[in-house]
């Protein structure tokens, strides 16, 4: 039993660390949690169903990750279709905590927007970051793996690097979330102190994602059913959501399971091992 816990330890190694830290700054976007949730209930007008209808509202950028995976994979931005994207959604991330520790602590800069408005921003943004990320860790973990070795070598240290991933990002989810929560107590008078330290989320990304080394990475053919088709989608998410169409929620899920069964039918393997 204690060798089966073990594995992941001594599966692990020193270039997996850049990758695992990527992982681990995921993660550690329920920092700011439990401060969020009490200045929201003190300082904003948000019903429960208000914010139940925002957090339906934030899972559309996860609903079409695919757009995100087709972009990865098929579009080079300053001549990486991997780390450009991390450094993207490290900056989003950044911009959202910036404009969190504006609202919070009522700087005169965003003092002539609405609250809600710039809170509901900011989240927006942070989850479009956390998306690109997470789809780029994930294809990243494919290309950590040492290709000198043969097929089977290969399939078992893809495992561990996934599971290890996984260990990172639940690790951090504990970690972070129970520190968030304690300072949110200690700084309930300044939360906007929990906002700024929150600020160690993109750095820890953007330090990841600067040292990984990867293998060569060959850019796809962009499928265009994917990307196009993902893009109508969101925009018909997002004029649903402002048109207030009646029962906008249901017809989102119906027509957004539709979309994704679609989608996963066209989609083609991207990667091989050989």
């Amino acid at each position: 039993m204690l060798d089966i816990l073990l594995t992941p330890i001594k599966a692990m190694r020193l270039r997996y660390v850049p990758l695992l830290l990527v992982y681990f700054s995921y993660g550690s976007s329920v920092f700011t949690a439990i401060a969020e949730n009490f200045w929201v209930k003190d300082s904003l007008d948000m019903s429960a169903a208000d914010l139940a209808e925002l957090g339906i509202w934030l899972t559309v950028p996860w609903t079409v990750k695919m757009i995100f995976g087709s972009l990865v994979d098929s579009v080079l931005v300053f001549g990486s279709n991997r780390k450009s994207y991390v450094y993207i959604g490290a900056l989003l991330i950044t911009l959202s905590s910036l404009m969190m520790i504006a609202v919070v602590g009522d700087y005169s800069i965003v003092a002539e927007f609405p609250k809600k408005s710039v809170y509901i921003f900011a989240s927006v943004i942070a989850v479009i970051g956390f998306v690109m990320q997470d789809v780029v860790a994930d294809t990243m973990s494919t290309e950590v793996v040492d290709k000198n070795q043969s097929e089977a070598e290969i399939h078992q240290e893809l495992a561990s690097i996934q599971v290890l991933a996984r260990l990172s990002l639940g690790f951090a989810i504990f970690i972070t979330g129970w520190v968030g929560g304690e300072l949110a107590d200690v700084f309930k008078d300044n939360r906007e102190v929990v906002f700024i330290i929150a600020l160690f989320t993109p750095l820890l990304s953007i330090l990841g994602v600067t040292l990984v080394r990867l293998n060569p990475v060959p850019v796809s053919e962009i499928n265009t059913h994917v990307l196009f088709g993902g893009l109508i989608f969101a925009i018909f998410i997002v004029s649903m959501g402002y048109a207030q169409v009646p029962y906008s929620q249901e017809i989102v899920f119906v027509v957004s399971l539709g979309v994704v069964l679609y989608l996963l039918n066209d989609l083609r393997p991207l990667h091989k091992y050989e």
